[in-house]
């Protein structure tokens, strides 16, 4: 197999690996930088038999770069998985507050079909009644009904801002995700282009290194030394590059999650806030009905009142008349066709009101 830029060959001097970078057509024609930094020199030129093909050092170059893939396409499907699951829950949650609210709905018809079929008794009960409270009892009955409608209509914003709180926050955080698969490929992007301008520049120094050779052994030694250090300055940008990111990532991933907890902290008020006014509603009601029982005791007192004072009427009207001077007594009155039985009319009609009462 021929050797060309770019081969893994092996001194077979002393055995070093290395890559070949440049090929002259002259008595040293292959330049190979040897992949044990470590150890002086970092690269060497090399005859045509001093060399050869090494399948082990580029078996395993090869495979420690399918490991280093198979490691970023595992950490871009944890990352993918991460965000399904993220999504999923906030799937689920929607589905459970939908839930929620659909029983919440039905509960309210509920108690809206018994006050209806309560009322509608009631109006049964109470046909015998005066035309005003009457006309109250539909006052009263439009305006549970209004305050119902109001009461549903609020409940339907409340639910409608909830959903689009929750649209918002779930397309912020796949936006912040794109964000950051964005930042990544393009660190990658720098990182590589940073290590192509590296390795441009230590070819254009080995170059001009080797021209000078005989002439400053020294010089060459210490451009070497000075290529190192800038590799290993290389190597600590691109950790400091990863550590940001990561870092990064993490805040990401915090935001995320205290955005979930303050919506599930909205919807616990949202909840509280409903159940209270449900309260307040059932209070008011309960006041209503013990006070329209107070007016239908005192209605009840003026009746029997009125009927014993139409009774003690009755019994005045019914008692003999005093006789004048001469001891002879007065005829009785002829009777009042319009009386039956010594009771006046009103106080019949008295009687008939407290029985309706």
């Amino acid at each position: 197999m021929a050797i060309v830029v770019g081969s893994y060959v092996r001194s077979k001097a002393n055995g070093r690996a290395g890559k070949v970078l440049m090929l002259h057509d002259d008595d040293l024609p292959y330049k190979v930088a040897f992949l044990d930094p470590h150890v002086l020199p970092h690269s060497d030129w090399f005859a045509k038999d001093a060399i050869e093909i090494c399948q082990e050092t580029a078996q395993k170059i090869e495979e420690e770069e399918k490991r280093k893939q198979a490691e970023e396409e595992l950490a871009e499907k944890k990352a993918a998985d991460a965000a399904a699951a993220q999504k999923k829950a906030k799937e689920e949650a929607a589905a459970a507050a939908a839930a929620k609210k659909k029983a919440e709905e039905e509960e309210a018809a509920a108690k809206k079909k018994a006050a209806e079929e309560a009322a509608a008794k009631k109006r049964a009960e109470e046909e015998a009644a005066a035309k005003k409270k009457a006309e109250e009892e539909a006052a009263a009955k439009k305006k549970a009904e209004e305050e119902a409608a109001a009461r549903k209509r609020a409940e339907e914003e409340a639910a409608r801002k909830k959903a689009e709180g929750e649209a918002a926050a779930k397309k912020k955080a796949e936006e912040e995700a794109a964000a950051g698969k964005k930042a990544a490929e393009e660190a990658a992007a720098r990182k590589r282009a940073e290590e192509e301008a590296a390795a441009k520049k230590k070819t254009e120094e080995e170059a001009a290194a080797r021209k000078r050779a005989e002439e400053e052994a020294a010089a060459k030694a210490k451009a070497e030394e000075e290529a190192m250090a800038k590799k290993k300055a290389d190597e600590a940008a691109a950790a400091a590059a990863a550590k940001k990111k990561a870092e990064e990532e993490a805040a990401a991933k915090k935001k995320a999650e205290e955005e979930a907890s303050a919506a599930k902290k909205i919807a616990e008020e949202e909840a509280a806030a409903k159940k209270k006014a449900e309260e307040e509603a059932l209070v008011a009601k309960k006041k209503k009905a013990e006070e329209e029982a107070v007016a239908q005791k005192k209605t009840a007192e003026k009746a029997a009142a009125q009927k014993k004072a139409a009774e003690e009427a009755a019994a005045k009207a019914s008692s003999p008349e005093p006789s004048d001077e001469d001891g002879a007594t007065e005829p009785k009155a002829k009777a009042d066709p319009k009386k039956k039985g010594g009771r006046s009319r009103k106080s019949a009609s008295g009687e008939g009101a407290a029985a309706q009462a």
